[in-house]
């Protein structure tokens, strides 16, 4: 029989080592919404192997770019798509400013998407 990605099979002791990091910080991650495994009927925690490439993500975030928890939902938010909030005014939204130049420098983009 075989997996995919999505199937929960790791336990939480598992996907830790798999991840490189405590469990501790796979509860906490679960707390905060950014990896939420799957619970079974006696609430344990089970992990996909893409859960697992996305701990190895956030991993790389924490410890080697040194970005914290709240930088970590931004980036992983914005690899995602997910759209920014934006600010509402008079009940309408307004477009998004542009970006400053040393971000347009950074990301390639030169003015709004």
């Amino acid at each position: 029989m075989q997996t995919t990605g999505d199937d929960p099979v790791y336990v939480i002791s598992v996907a830790a080592r798999l991840a490189g990091l405590p469990c501790w910080v796979l509860r906490v991650l679960d707390q905060e919404g950014l990896v939420v495994p799957v619970r079974t009927d006696s609430n344990r925690r089970l992990y996909s192997d893409n859960d697992i490439a996305l701990l190895g993500r956030v991993q790389y975030l924490l410890k080697e770019r040194g970005v914290n928890i709240n930088g970590v939902k931004v980036i992983l938010e914005m690899e995602k798509g997910v759209p920014a909030p934006v600010a509402a005014g008079n009940g309408a939204a307004e477009a998004a400013p542009a970006l400053p130049p040393t971000l347009e420098y950074a990301t390639g983009n030169k003015g709004n998407p």
